[in-house]
């Protein structure tokens, strides 16, 4: 790999460098990368231009999840993630619909929900599908929000009533 830039003295020349190194192991890679298949990842929306959480999808590709991110919004099939850069896309809230309405997941940040919420016609608000709003509280009087603080203090935040079992975390209606 390095044997071109080494002299015939046993000499490094200037030229043996990292990037001789890396571009090296590149070529390498190149003859086998056509063989590895189509990535597989969380599909991620991020329009062109966009801001906002920018480097939430390095974060998350930094703790094993794989993200495969575009500037088009993903049609096929799998989970949509989108971030606050979704926000730039005018038609963000009929595509988040579009995907639920024919069973796909798609999951959205904090700061989408509040980029989002108040905007758009009657019928196409991030209102009309999520249950939250902010100070992120369910919307619903009816709906309970339960939360574990350790083993046997488990209480729904909303009416402070003492639970039993391990529940970390339920958004729903109250337990009857």
């Amino acid at each position: 790999m390095m044997a071109p830039v080494q002299g015939e003295d046993g000499m490094w020349s200037d030229d043996a460098t990292t990037a001789l190194a890396a571009g090296t192991t590149l070529d390498q890679v190149d003859s086998v990368i056509g063989m590895l298949g189509d990535p597989v990842g969380v599909k991620c929306y991020r329009p062109c231009l966009a801001t906002g959480e920018d480097f939430l999808h390095d974060y998350l590709g930094m703790l094993g999840v794989p993200i495969d991110m575009g500037p088009e919004f993903p049609a096929g099939p799998g989970t949509v993630l989108l971030t606050a850069s979704a926000k730039h896309d005018p038609e963000i809230v009929d595509r988040i619909m579009g995907q639920l309405v024919i069973g796909r997941n798609v999951v959205i940040t904090s700061g989408l929900l509040r980029a989002l919420q108040g905007q758009g016609a009657p019928g196409h608000r991030i209102e009309d599908i999520a249950e939250l709003v902010e100070p992120f509280l369910p919307e619903a009087a009816n709906t309970s929000i339960i939360l574990s603080e350790g083993a046997g203090d488990v209480r729904d935040l909303l009416t402070g009533e003492e639970l039993s079992g391990e529940v970390f975390m339920v958004w729903g209606p109250p337990p009857t």
